[in-house]
């Protein structure tokens, strides 16, 4: 309930007008006022100054400790990569981003029913002293302004929202799937090339104790396992950086323990095609429907438009020492109906223009279902010959000699490599290895992990 606000009265006016004896009693206004502007141009730029050295030397600390300190090296498992994907990964960042840009933006549509209320006060004074004779300088007023939107544009505005809204939850989890399934190519790739440092470092201690018996022999088969051991150096100093790229934590040695696994491995594991890609399918379901509403929207302009407009006095004014309030009487309704003749066209150019962009976007994202629906089928087919190359080398390196062992095992790597990688394109597209909930909703939930779980130790 509003109350008549208590206002101070104004100082006495000899109290007011003293302003001094050095001066003019006309001038001394002016004078204050000259010195009260330099000295807020002044303190503004001072401050902005301050906060720029200020902030400049916080960096300079921050960039020489930096430099200084070496990069631990981070042993992670799954939960905690996943952890640090969702809490430090700039793509990921930067979807939940939109997908709060879009919450608000609906919200706001909401709360653009509520009624605005505004305060205003002010103080005024005329330079010339005989003209304040009489004048209260004191002024306030509360008003009250209420959106009354038509029942088109606020259906039209409520539902290009939730549509945003949708398809920037959607495009999050998109991205959630990308940077979980490139974390987990990214750590099998590292964890075979460990292995495969391992394994030439067990050859370099097998050709010491050949080196007495052969030492020329030994010493060509050490030039060669160290080439080599170069080459893995360089690949997996390369995988680190993309690995320290996508967790966050860029320079850092990681390594990631105890991935899930995917449960891919036997063709009755695998899903039909037809059960897979779902997620991409309602991404485009929803451009459709934005595109459709859009043509909607320029047909709409083709009706007529009624506007309703209420006038109404401040909830409480006090002006020049007189007081009012808000009265039923002074209440003004109007209405306004107009209807616009597309004489120029322009609507009947908006609507082919929609609609042969409406035609070309479906036919784009028919496309782009082939070439899914075709990469899709390839893994399958693929995942089943790979199965069949990778029991033929393992059989193959079950009992062979040492000189066969090494090339065998990195035949054995890349057919797993290959496997793992049209698996991991399994699991981007199949719905049921994914939670329900977004990955940001629950932080202890584990995305990914709704099929795929850590192999026994």
């Amino acid at each position: 309930m509003l109350t008549k606000a208590e206002l101070k009265p104004g100082a006495p006016a000899a109290r007011a007008q003293g302003w001094g004896s050095s001066a003019p009693r006309s001038a001394r206004p002016v004078v204050w006022g000259a010195f009260l502007l330099a000295g807020c141009a002044l303190s503004g730029c001072v401050s902005v100054k301050d906060e720029l050295t200020r902030e400049q030397i916080a960096l300079n600390k921050n960039w020489a400790a930096r430099v200084e300190a070496a990069n631990p090296a981070r042993d992670l498992s799954w939960d905690e990569a996943l952890a640090q994907v969702r809490g430090h990964n700039a793509k990921v960042k930067a979807a939940a981003l939109e997908v709060l840009r879009s919450e608000e933006a609906l919200d706001q549509v909401k709360r653009s029913l509520i009624p605005t209320l505004s305060l205003q006060a002010g103080y005024n004074r005329a330079l010339d002293n005989s003209a304040n004779a009489g004048f209260d300088p004191f002024f306030f007023a509360t008003n009250v302004f209420f959106d009354v939107p038509g029942l088109v544009n606020f259906r039209v505005r409520h539902e290009a929202a939730v549509l945003t809204l949708t398809r920037a939850r959607l495009m999050r989890d998109m991205v959630w799937r990308e940077q979980v399934t490139d974390l987990y190519r990214l750590a099998l790739a590292d964890g075979r090339l460990r292995a495969r440092d391992a394994l030439l470092q067990r050859q370099l201690g097998a050709l010491d104790a050949v080196a007495a018996t052969a030492p020329r022999t030994a010493a060509a088969e050490r030039a060669g396992v160290l080439a080599r051991q170069t080459r893995l150096a360089d690949e997996r100093r390369e995988l680190q950086a993309q690995l320290g790229d996508l967790l966050g934590l860029p320079g850092a040695s990681i390594a990631v323990h105890g991935l899930p696994a995917l449960r891919y491995e036997q063709a009755a594991e695998r899903p039909a095609a037809a059960r897979l890609a779902q997620l991409p399918l309602r991404l485009a379901a929803i451009d459709l429907v934005a595109l459709r509403a859009r043509q909607l929207g320029v047909r709409l302009q083709n009706w007529p438009e009624v506007t309703v407009s209420v006038s109404s006095p401040a909830v409480y004014r006090s002006q020049g020492g007189r007081d009012s309030y808000w009265s039923s009487s002074e209440i003004y309704v109007g209405t306004n109906a107009y209807w616009t003749i597309d004489t120029q066209g322009r609507r009947a150019s908006q609507a082919r223009i929609g609609a042969a962009e409406l035609a070309m976007r479906r036919e784009t994202l028919e496309q782009e279902a082939a070439r899914m629906a075709a990469k899709l089928r390839l893994a399958l087919d693929r995942l089943g010959a790979t199965d069949a190359r990778l029991t033929g080398v393992q059989e193959a390196l079950t009992g062979a000699p040492a000189a066969l062992r090494v090339p065998l095992a990195e035949a054995r790597d890349a057919l797993q490599a290959e496997r793992a990688e049209w698996q991991t394109v399994l699991w981007f597209f199949d719905d049921t290895g994914w939670p329900a909930e977004p990955p940001d909703a629950k932080p202890a939930a584990v995305a990914g992990t709704a099929r795929a779980t850590p192999p026994a130790s």
